[in-house]
């Protein structure tokens, strides 16, 4: 998996760039816990100096009570040196309900351990793939969404490619639910076997991305896309 932050510059309340860029690492749990000590109130400074270049400065100001606080956070040694943008292919950005997603996944999940994404113009279609079990939801929707936010919106990128399909783990998507809690909608991205990007709005400020991998299963693999589950209304 992966992360990217994107910050409106606009809309801190004060910031200082250099034209030299560094990529630096972070572990997301330690991050994370910081984050959750920081009451709503504070002014919050990330710092990076030549002295401590492999600890990030994390200090809060809380102006009614005036508590000042620092905390340092150990850096980690990205995986590559160079930070290379995600090229985003033929696919399928669906738009719809943050808690309407993630409730179909932990549905899923009660039975399966990996979800195939199948999209076209105007149908997302939902399979799940147990050891044992599978599952299948298929919806179709208008490509509109009315004044309350609900509904479903679907753009394919590519008119040459009708059709795109992914198999990835439910629990990595999971990760996310949380963040239902900043957004009330959801989009995500597909390619054909490839990247999962799940996009949340940070209010007005930015956007908060996570990319997972698709999963790599000859069992799964060997599977014709085409195939339907058939249910029966006797049984």
């Amino acid at each position: 998996m992966a992360f990217d932050f994107q910050i409106l510059t606009d809309k801190l309340l004060d910031y200082n760039y250099e034209p030299s860029v560094s990529v630096i690492g972070l572990n997301t749990a330690y991050m994370c816990t910081v984050l959750k000590l920081v009451e709503k109130d504070n002014i919050m400074t990330f710092e990076i100096n030549e002295s401590m270049r492999n600890k990030l400065i994390i200090k809060t100001q809380n102006h009614q009570d005036h508590r000042d606080s620092r905390t340092e956070l150990e850096l980690i040694e990205p995986e590559t040196s160079e930070s290379k943008a995600i090229k985003f292919e033929s696919g399928a950005y669906i738009t719809m309900k943050a808690d309407e997603f993630y409730k179909l996944i932990s549905n899923i999940k009660v039975t399966c351990d990996l979800v195939k994404i199948t999209c076209s113009e105007k149908t997302v279609g939902f399979q799940g793939m147990g050891q044992v079990i599978n599952c299948k939801f298929d919806y179709t929707y208008e490509n509109e969404e009315d004044d309350k936010g609900n509904g479903i919106t679907i753009k394919m990128t590519d008119e040459d490619v009708p059709i795109v399909v992914g198999l990835y783990s439910i629990e990595n998507i999971l990760k996310f639910k949380k963040c239902t809690k900043i957004g009330t909608r959801i989009q995500f991205y597909i390619a054909q076997n490839s990247l999962l990007c799940l996009m949340h709005s940070v209010g007005d400020i930015g956007t908060f991305k996570a990319i997972i991998t698709p999963v790599r299963d000859q069992k799964y693999d060997n599977q014709d896309e085409e195939d339907e589950i058939n249910y029966s209304d006797d049984e």
